[in-house]
């Protein structure tokens, strides 16, 4: 019986354990097929690269168009939808120019993870932004819904926590960073854990040299994005990305190994506590009573 027992017990260790090692992705929302990008231009939208440095690959995605102008440089490889168009590629690519893939299941995978990142129920709510602030991470995802834009003029957003902390910035209005205003991680905090998601529509999204965006833009139904200064991940539709003046994207901070499934443990020893009550012999009132007499 005790063997039996103590098999039961290392099983639902065992369960536990994978529990608390899951989760190789340090993303706060699943990008699927996007994920690999750092920059990603969705459907129709032209990826305009003018004087600037991207440290990964880009995408460009169905009906858009690839402008890459000298002496941009892409440490990796530019991805061209069979449908997009090539309108300039005096640039430099290291891992060359593949015009022969179909992103249709990146573009689809970018859209779903903005829905869902919508979806997060909020622990803050603000009205829009137009001065410094700084959030604390909770040790899970720390969402903020922001009705309204972002106003920033040599101002931080500040985001405090530690590696299991992922940020969720749900946001319906426009962006515009000017002079040295920047999304600084404090603590552990990475910026593949922090997501700025622009859910609204017509959204214009501007910044200026000196500011750094430690995070992943998400803006799938923007109204355009001119770009200076230095960015994680950028991913949006609408007519253009312009990164231009000696931009710099990728580089900034590492997706780590994320534990992810940390936030799982508490539930799981709950129910190994549970299953480990269930699977010990009941005892009748007279047990009990000789037990307390003993």
């Amino acid at each position: 019986m005790k063997n039996n027992l103590f098999l039961k017990i290392a099983v639902l260790s065992g369960a536990v354990a994978c529990c608390i090692s899951g989760g190789a992705s340090g993303s706060v929302v699943d990008l699927g097929a996007a994920s690999g990008y750092s920059v990603l231009g969705l459907n129709n939208t032209n990826v305009f690269l003018s004087n600037v440095t991207v440290n990964g690959d880009v995408g460009v995605s169905p009906q858009g168009t690839l402008t890459l102008m000298a002496p941009s440089t892409v440490t990796g490889t530019i991805f061209v939808d069979v449908t997009a168009s090539i309108g300039s590629s005096a640039g430099t690519a290291t891992g060359g120019i593949n015009h022969t893939v179909n992103l249709a299941s990146a573009v689809n995978d970018a859209i779903s993870a903005s829905l869902f990142a919508s979806s997060l129920s909020a622990t803050q709510t603000v009205s829009g932004i137009s001065s410094a602030l700084t959030l604390q991470g909770n040790g899970g995802i720390t969402v903020l819904d922001v009705n309204g834009g972002i106003s920033l003029n040599n101002q931080n957003i500040t985001l405090n926590g530690s590696a299991n902390d992922k940020f969720v910035l749900n946001i319906s209005g426009n962006l515009s960073m000017g002079g040295t205003a920047s999304i600084v991680l404090g603590g552990g905090v990475t910026a593949g854990n922090v997501l700025l998601n622009f859910d609204g529509t017509n959204q214009t999204i501007n910044t200026h040299v000196g500011d750094v965006v430690n995070a992943t833009i998400l803006a799938p139904t923007a109204n355009g994005l001119t770009l200076d200064g230095k960015f994680y991940q950028i991913i949006a539709g609408g007519p253009n990305i312009t990164l231009m003046s000696g931009a710099q994207v990728g580089g900034l901070t590492s997706i780590p190994e994320a534990n992810s499934g940390l936030v799982m443990i508490p539930f799981v020893l709950g129910m190994l506590a549970l299953a480990l009550k269930k699977m010990l012999p009941a005892k009748d009132d007279e047990s009990v009573l000789a037990e307390s007499r003993a």
